[in-house]
């Protein structure tokens, strides 16, 4: 078991004063009110059902469900960066760096003036779903992590594994990741097994 170190809060508060809050603070909300409710009422009526066989079923579909619910999160929170965020829309626009656009398109962009931003911004969503989102789930995390919020230390053993709390640092663990990263894939894999 890891050794607790004095728990850190760098996850856990996210500066928003660049962003247009509303769209992915919203998901997120959407998400923390999901865990809130219906997780903790899904895990008290697990702790009343004795039937082992029936609860670790139903326990299977609630984390299945939780997963599920957090790669969607990071999937709208994927899209809207790649528009929103300078870093990520240079990474998604790298992706076409060498692809030819003829003069036509452009100026068919630009007569298209009431809608020329929706359809660049749908095209660079477009990108993102076909180049990023196809990706593991820790990638997908790890792009959000070092590209959008340009926090650096993402693969350093950091998660306590007995409750996945992250620390400034941890001893390593050589059953399980320590990282957040390989923390976060192992979590995802879990829905599998």
């Amino acid at each position: 078991m890891p050794k607790k170190v004095s728990q850190t809060t760098d996850f856990q508060e996210l500066d928003v004063q660049n962003i247009a809050i509303k769209e992915p603070l919203n998901d997120i909300e959407v998400f923390l009110d999901f865990c809130k409710n219906d997780i903790q009422s899904a895990t008290k009526e697990l702790e009343g059902i004795t039937v082992e066989r029936n609860r670790k079923h139903l326990q299977k579909l609630v984390y299945v469900n939780l997963i599920n619910r957090f790669d969607y999160l990071i999937d709208n929170l994927l899209l809207w960066f790649s528009i929103n965020n300078k870093s990520m829309r240079d990474t998604i626009l790298n992706t076409v760096d060498k692809d030819v656009i003829t003069k036509k398109e452009v100026f068919e962009i630009f007569f298209a003036k009431e809608r020329s931003y929706e359809l660049i911004t749908e095209k660079i969503k477009e990108l993102t779903r076909s180049n990023v989102l196809r990706s593991r789930h820790s990638s997908k995390l790890l792009k959000i992590l070092e590209v959008c919020l340009d926090i650096k230390d993402c693969m350093k053993p950091r998660v306590n594994n007995s409750d996945g709390k992250v620390f400034k640092k941890t001893t390593g663990n050589k059953n399980l990741p320590n990282s957040i990263i390989g923390y976060a894939d192992w979590l995802y894999s879990r829905r599998i097994v």
